[in-house]
């Protein structure tokens, strides 16, 4: 079944297929000169000493606060303030509107004011923006040496300049990060 998505997909004339197998006879009746297969990002936890803390948020939930999707485990990760907010932002519709989304964000998210990501690839860094353009004091840290990996030079560069302007910290080669209580703790260059 052919779904109209709103947006820049629906205007550029895109239809976008849902909840159908990519089979060949499929892609056959469909025509298609190309298949590009676009499964998303992946959200893992790291496997890290605290992990499992309830402070601590996976990508997966990450996203459901946002979009205002029922996850079991924000149950015990999040005030009853903040799950009916959540809710309420859902039946309002205020989380299928992007716009809206971005403009009641400013206003409230259920986070504390300084937030450590561990990950600085694409998703870790545009989360770093997106938490630092609300007011968050935002620390990133990277087991690598570089930041950004897989972006496009120029998007990469747009990107970190912007989260240095914003007070972004950035650290690289770090390890042994663990997630205490209040704290996470990780070893650089400097010890």
């Amino acid at each position: 079944m052919f779904h109209r998505v709103d947006g820049q997909v629906a205007q550029a004339g895109v239809s976008v297929l849902l909840n159908t197998p990519a089979s060949a006879e499929r892609l056959r009746q469909l025509g298609v000169d190309e298949v590009v297969v676009a499964t998303g990002a992946r959200r893992e936890l790291p496997d890290l000493p605290g992990a499992d803390r309830d402070c601590v948020f996976s990508g997966d939930e990450m996203r459901a606060l946002v979009m205002s999707e029922a996850l079991p485990s924000l149950q015990r990760k999040t005030s009853t303030f903040s799950r009916v907010l959540i809710r309420l932002g859902a039946i309002s519709g205020v989380t299928r509107s992007p716009s809206l989304l971005r403009r009641a964000s400013r206003y409230w998210l259920p986070l504390p004011e300084q937030v450590t990501i561990i990950g600085a690839d694409l998703v870790g860094l545009e989360l770093a923006e997106f938490l630092a353009e609300r007011g968050r004091a935002v620390t990133v840290l990277s087991e690598g040496p570089s930041v950004g990996q897989g972006l496009y030079l120029v998007r990469r560069l747009r990107l970190l300049e912007e989260l240095r302007h914003l007070g972004v910290t950035l650290l690289r080669d770090t390890s042994d990060i663990a997630i205490e209580q209040g704290q996470v703790t990780y070893t650089n260059y400097r010890g």
